[in-house]
């Protein structure tokens, strides 16, 4: 390890994570420790998110390439993954209340955040009723919106359509595209931060059979370099947590 350390606290019992939360929050708000930027960001999602499929590990997930590995003005905050692989929204739902649990601690010390990443575990993106394509937007813009009613900005990806490869139909495409339309439509309505990778990878090198598979471990997870390269042009976009949400971009 190399560094500084600001403050070395020794108990005689186990913290609670709320506690440690507290304490270190407190800490931060009085300039006893310092961080580097004075941010708070959790990622909520399914195994996209959480970046352990295929050996690609949580040291170059999202969170970590934005807030550790990248220069930009987020890199030097803190930030955790709340995300497990294989879960649905349902599972998404709870860990988004968990990650506000926790930020709402550091919020008299820090700006916070919540990224939202997920989906990939429901099959209504591809459902060929658009009403249940949309209704799962819907539940991502309702925890937006809850997390904003508690002072909490938050972060939409968008979906890597036609990740299955070669063989996908067109309609398939059609309704997967629908999906992220939607989101875009409902992120701008709601002035939440949008990313849609389509803006510059317009080409398909995340999507179907021109992708590049360079950024792929396998059918569907990013690689080291799918990750990063997704970061830098979200970082391109949007360079610092100030950087304001035009339904425009």
């Amino acid at each position: 390890m190399h560094g500084e350390i600001d403050l070395l606290i020794a108990f005689n019992s186990a913290l609670s994570p709320a506690l440690r939360d507290t304490l270190h929050s407190a800490a931060l708000k009085h300039g006893i420790i310092s961080t580097t930027n004075r941010i708070a960001l959790a990622a909520v999602g399914d195994s996209m998110t959480a970046g352990q499929a295929g050996g690609v590990g949580l040291g170059v997930t999202r969170t970590a390439q934005l807030m550790g590995r990248q220069e930009s003005g987020w890199k030097g905050g803190l930030y955790t993954n709340v995300a497990l692989s294989g879960q649905n929204i349902d599972v998404q739902e709870g860990l988004y209340a968990e990650a506000k649990e926790r930020l709402l601690r550091y919020q008299k010390s820090l700006d916070t955040f919540i990224m939202f990443w997920g989906g990939y575990n429901s099959t209504a993106p591809g459902d060929p009723d658009s009403a249940v394509r949309n209704a799962l937007v819907e539940r991502y813009i309702a925890m937006g919106i809850d997390a904003r009613n508690n002072g909490i900005q938050t972060i939409h990806w968008s979906y890597l359509t036609g990740f299955n490869g070669s063989g996908l139909s067109e309609e398939s495409r059609a309704r997967f595209k629908s999906f992220n339309d939607y989101y875009t439509q409902r992120c701008g309505e709601e002035g939440f931060i949008w990313y849609d990778h389509r803006v510059t990878f317009s080409n398909g090198e995340f999507d179907g059979e021109t992708r590049n598979e360079n950024y792929f471990v396998d059918s569907r997870h990013l690689s080291e370099l799918g990750q990063a390269t997704l970061v830098a042009d979200f970082i391109n976009r949007f360079p610092t947590p100030e950087t304001p949400f035009s339904a425009e971009d």
